[in-house]
């Protein structure tokens, strides 16, 4: 897939479905061996989340990495999780640990790798109502914060600020099966 060209609010308006690889043509923006080197940081910490859960299936992408700043300072991701993966590794104290220790500016002061980090608790469930157990885990409240968040933009008047404005790049890395 091919990446919309980023402008100085970021991508345009949407949710934007890549790759890894697709990640390599946001390094032509702006001083290109620092983004590269905000890209080989979220591939480290994604291979080590990997190692936690043991699958991937997404991450949204957002941020000051997705328009035209010369040097964004951290590359902001959301990983999407499984439940089941999820709670499995929060069972195992050293991988519970991990996992804590990368959230928000975690991966950075810890790790420093310059990676903002949170984690969406994917609940996959067929059919189109919602169950009890999904409305306690705050699943679909916790999808729309993010959704919400990625797609506006805080510069400008406060007005401005509350309107989708802006798009975010949804990484498949193992797929969602």
């Amino acid at each position: 897939m091919t990446i919309p060209t980023p402008g100085a609010l970021g991508l345009p308006l949407g949710r934007w479905i890549a790759v890894p690889a697709d990640l390599d043509e946001l390094t032509k923006i702006g001083d290109e061996d620092h983004r590269r080197a905000l890209v080989s940081e979220w591939r480290t910490l994604t291979d080590a989340v990997r190692s936690a859960v043991g699958r991937v299936p997404a991450c949204w992408l957002g941020g000051s990495f997705f328009t035209t700043k010369e040097r964004p300072s951290d590359l902001d991701c959301v990983y999407v999780l499984h439940h089941d993966d999820l709670q499995a590794a929060q069972s195992d104290p050293e991988k519970a640990q991990f996992l804590a220790a990368i959230v928000g500016k975690g991966a950075r002061e810890n790790f420093g790798l310059r990676v903002d980090t949170y984690y969406l608790d994917w609940w996959p469930r067929p059919g189109t109502l919602r169950g009890s157990e999904e409305r306690r885990s705050g699943y679909l409240q916790d999808r729309g914060y993010w959704d919400d968040l990625w797609s506006r933009s805080r510069e400008g008047e406060l007005a401005e600020q509350k309107l989708p404005r802006r798009g975010y790049l949804e990484v498949i890395v193992d797929g969602y099966v």
